[in-house]
């Protein structure tokens, strides 16, 4: 569980720098380490037993 929402914390950090680069490769770059997050808590989530959620 504690995995999980240290994903979700990582999602959010991401999430909000995302809106601070245009169409750059910093935004490329965050947009492949939130897909990256996203699967990993994917398969968190598969584990514990519940549906995925991105930001609580």
């Amino acid at each position: 569980m504690a995995q999980e929402q240290e994903l979700q914390h990582q999602m959010r950090k991401l999430g909000s720098k995302r809106f601070l680069f245009g169409q750059g490769p910093e935004r490329m770059q965050i947009n492949t380490e939130l897909m990256k997050l996203r699967s990993q808590l994917c398969e968190v989530s598969k584990q514990l037993n519940r549906p995925v959620v991105w930001y609580k």
